[in-house]
């Protein structure tokens, strides 16, 4: 077997700098403090590999040439994951590139039809989501409905009517 080049990690496309003033943000400064809904889908699916490949953050970022911290900043979402360094990590985990797309689709009409998505998409949420595709899909569909049923609970508590997207499970 060839021996792999070690590869640059592309320069982050969001760059997160000290904390700045809601006012007053320097001219040519990004500051973002959640990833956009594709990359930390994706980011999500390279944790599963990794987990299903039996690798560490660490033995996986040794084995793909790049920093620990670079590594965990493509699995959370916040590093350029370019799509070079993807098919290296689909080559690693030994999964076709499209596998890390796969329930994009559905994620993605599910947030278009949610105008409010903005402020769902959160640290706490996206962890959620990490958590929730590890799990196979029975347990996937029985966690769907203990949460259905705690949010139909607390809004008819308080009188609110809930209503979102029904896939059919």
């Amino acid at each position: 077997m060839a021996e792999r080049k070690k590869l640059r990690p592309a320069p982050a496309s969001k760059s997160r700098t000290a904390p700045v003033s809601d006012s007053f943000v320097p001219v040519g400064v990004t500051v973002a403090d959640e990833p956009s809904i594709i990359d930390a889908f994706v980011g999500s699916r390279v944790v599963v590999a990794r987990q299903e490949a039996g690798l560490t953050k660490a033995g996986a970022a040794a084995k793909l040439g790049v920093s620990r911290t670079t590594y965990h900043r493509w699995e959370v979402g916040f590093s350029g994951l370019t799509v070079g360094n993807l098919y290296a990590v689909a080559q690693l985990v030994a999964k076709p590139v499209s596998w890390f797309f796969e329930g994009l689709d559905g994620l993605l009409e599910h947030a278009a039809a949610d105008e409010e998505i903005d402020g769902l998409v959160t640290s706490e949420s996206m962890q959620v989501l990490r958590y929730f595709a590890l799990l196979d899909p029975d347990q996937q569909r029985a966690t769907k409905t203990l949460m259905l049923g705690c949010v139909e609970g607390i809004s008819s508590r308080v009188g609110l009517s809930v209503t979102g997207p029904d896939d059919g499970t």
